[in-house]
């Protein structure tokens, strides 16, 4: 099971709305959790089984507008 869920929401972050940064936080981060939880079980029965989650390298690169999805994509 390979995991990259990621969202970009592209304003300054002063722009953003608490609702932006819940869903962007929760997209970002939390997604991976909950889709490895729903194919775990499967896996740990099979006694077989690889989980990668892919995170983004904007957590360390400076880029206009993207400062919630920095901070969520760069666990």
């Amino acid at each position: 099971m390979i995991t990259n869920a990621g969202i970009i929401i592209g304003k300054y972050f002063h722009e953003h709305s608490h609702t932006d940064i819940q869903r962007i936080m929760s997209i970002n981060s939390s997604a991976h959790m909950h889709v490895t939880l729903e194919f775990l079980p499967a896996m740990i029965e099979r006694k077989k089984g690889h989980i990668v989650n892919i995170a983004s390298a904007a957590g360390m690169v400076g880029n206009p507008k993207m400062s919630t999805y920095a901070q969520a994509s760069g666990r």
